[in-house]
């Protein structure tokens, strides 16, 4: 199934098997073992893990001391993953670079600095102990799996509200240092606001009855414009064989992104987080039907200006 609620669901139900289905997909592609097929099967992994964090960091407030255990345990099993995707990721921006320069003469200079990525990945191939890393990771996700059950998952929406209230927070927070000074390390914090949330939306997406209205869209391009900035920023620190005009080109592009990014984010962020979970709420009730409205109602109150702080 996909990785939404159902309407039919429950939220326990509904998060336990979406929880459920990643682990299982996840493990599933570290089994893979053909080597020209083990990098996507690797990234596809990661993504499933990176679900799966989505889902721990919505019931984060629900889960008391379980969630950051959760969530340090899937945070480590990722960055144990991640040493050959980093190198590739450097080979994709620098294709970005190539793509969106094409018509640049100083795009000559990027096939020494691809050249030097390709012989990183092949080396991070060679010396990456994929087999045990592999092995680890499934023991880690079965185990996962098994303490599912006793997650504690309240009955409605009062169970994730928090989750959503401290996820837009966090992003609004994040914004606000990236817009005072918008450097690689306050871009990058921004992104992993949004990536949160966009997880989280996705989960939700069913409450939002036209699909343009879905701010799912939106967070996705966000944070996929902040990842590009991020790895523009990491590939000239890194590229040993980058002459002048590719930092130009780099400079020339993350400033692009950087101020495409922050401008959107400035729209997903506008409203006070007390303001947005209400709506969040209110749309809830839409979906699941009046039933439902006397179980969330201290939920979609509309703080007062005193109290609506971000």
């Amino acid at each position: 199934m996909p990785y939404l609620l159902a309407h039919d669901e429950s939220i326990p139900r509904g998060l336990r098997r979406i929880a459920r289905e990643e682990i299982d997909s996840a493990i599933g592609n570290l089994r893979v073992r053909q080597l020209s097929k083990r990098d996507m099967a690797v990234h596809e992994a990661r993504k499933s893990i990176k679900k799966l964090r989505g889902v721990v960091r919505l019931l984060m407030p629900e889960l008391g001391a379980a969630g950051p255990e959760e969530n340090r345990v899937l945070r480590d099993l990722g960055r144990s993953l991640a040493e050959v995707r980093d190198a590739a990721a450097m080979i994709e921006t620098v294709d970005l670079l190539g793509k969106r320069f094409h018509a640049d003469p100083a795009v000559a200079r990027l096939a020494g600095v691809r050249t030097e990525f390709v012989k990183r990945r092949r080396n991070a191939r060679l010396h990456a102990d994929s087999t045990s890393a592999a092995e680890d990771g499934i023991m880690t996700l079965r185990r996962l799996r098994r303490r599912l059950n006793t997650w504690n998952i309240g009955s409605d929406f009062c169970s994730i509200a928090p989750g959503l209230k401290r996820t837009y927070r966090r992003g609004r927070r994040a914004l606000a240092r990236a817009r005072k000074d918008p450097n690689a390390r306050n871009l990058h914090d921004l992104r992993k606001r949004v990536k949160d949330y966009w997880y989280q939306v996705r989960i939700l997406e069913s409450l939002w009855t036209a699909p343009d209205v879905s701010p799912e869209k939106a967070l996705k391009d966000l944070q996929e414009d902040l990842g590009d900035a991020h790895n523009l920023a990491v590939l000239r620190e890194k590229a040993v064989a980058t002459s002048d005009v590719v930092v130009d080109l780099i400079d020339n592009l993350e400033k692009e992104l950087r101020v495409k990014s922050l401008a959107a984010a400035k729209e997903i962020y506008a409203e006070k987080t007390g303001v947005h979970v209400a709506k969040l709420t209110a749309l809830w009730i839409a979906w699941r039907g009046e039933t439902e409205r006397k179980s969330v109602k201290p939920v979609i109150s509309v703080p007062s200006r005193a109290s609506s702080v971000a």
